[in-house]
């Protein structure tokens, strides 16, 4: 027998309801877990006061991205304070030790699009990604939490009975469903949430330091200033080429080494490469940092404090791929 899905989403929506509102044998517990099934990224429940603007949490462990969910069961009747949901967000993102890279909203009822679309902005001047999971007023089974919960047959059905988990298995049955799946475990998983903040923060601030002499020397100590009006200097075409090659090569060595006398033209033919780059791809994060910045520690670690002053992007380490130059050396 067919599934009705709007009667079907209108019953999982009341069965939910029945549920206590936190706690690990709550709504809280059974986001956790769903998600969980969902997606494999590993979530613990957060004591109740030291929260930090999340109810779930996972470390970003085993290279899964460092995500927190806030689960909010709410009645159709109940309002939705946005300025409740902003202090989370904001508590999330100034969490301290681990950070976060993906602040998830988990609601039993329609979060409107300004609303949402606020949160997103919020986590965009905070460089973390906001993902709202919540239900339509229309009973949508492809709505992000009533899909959520269709990713994850066996809590339901552990939780809400048989009954509901033989019904939500049918959900993946319907023709737009593995393409569906594909969508959203994509925004959940992917692993520039967090980082496109930084890298417009990072294209801002070296852009500003080549428009002059005295600025580039005082932060590259270098007289690097290739975007000054009155600056005349010959485009490095065949190196740059050669850089950009190494860059997207799969199989490339993780190290780049640009060698040459001093004066030679190493740190301009850089960001020659750079200025190419960002403008092909706007979200790609540049770091620049001295040989002498790393003391101690990983060059991850090193490469995540070298972000720009007032920079509140929470971008794991982790996250930084392999590729890094090595610049400025002189030829032996």
């Amino acid at each position: 027998m067919s599934l009705n899905l709007t009667r079907f989403c209108s019953t999982l929506q009341r069965a939910l309801l029945k549920l206590d509102a936190s706690g690990p044998e709550g709504f809280e517990g059974f986001i956790r877990d769903a998600f969980v099934e969902a997606t494999g990224i590993s979530q613990r429940i957060q004591k109740s006061g030291t929260q930090g603007g999340v109810d779930a949490f996972s470390d970003g462990s085993d290279d899964q991205i460092a995500a927190g969910i806030e689960a909010k069961r709410y009645r159709e009747t109940t309002t939705l304070a946005l300025d409740d949901l902003k202090k989370k967000l904001f508590d999330a993102a100034r969490r301290s030790g681990n950070p976060i890279e993906l602040w998830i909203l988990a609601a039993s009822k329609e979060v409107s699009a300004d609303d949402a679309g606020a949160l997103e902005q919020i986590g965009d001047e905070l460089g973390i990604g906001v993902l709202v999971l919540d239900w339509r007023s229309r009973n949508d089974v492809f709505a992000p939490l009533p899909f959520l919960l269709a990713l994850a047959p066996n809590t339901v059905e552990r939780v809400l009975g048989r009954k509901l988990g033989s019904s939500i298995r049918q959900i993946a049955d319907l023709p737009e469903f593995e393409v569906r799946r594909a969508d959203f475990l994509h925004k959940i998983k992917h692993p520039g949430l967090g980082r496109i903040f930084a890298a417009h923060a990072v294209r801002s601030r070296i852009g500003q330091t080549l428009q002059t002499r005295t600025d580039s020397k005082s932060r590259l100590q270098n007289n690097v200033d290739l975007c000054a009006p009155d600056c005349i200097w010959a485009p490095r075409d065949n190196e740059c080429a050669a850089i950009e090659e190494w860059s997207k090569a799969p199989d490339a060595p993780p190290v780049c080494a640009v060698l040459g006398d001093e004066g030679a033209g190493k740190t301009w033919l850089l960001f020659d490469w750079w200025q190419r780059e960002s403008e092909r791809d706007p979200s790609r994060l540049f770091v620049w940092f001295a040989a002498r910045d790393i003391t101690s520690g990983s060059l991850a670690d090193v490469l995540g404090q070298r972000l720009p002053n007032g920079c509140s992007c929470q971008v794991s380490p982790r996250r930084f791929g392999p590729s890094v130059f090595c610049a400025g050396a002189k030829q032996l």
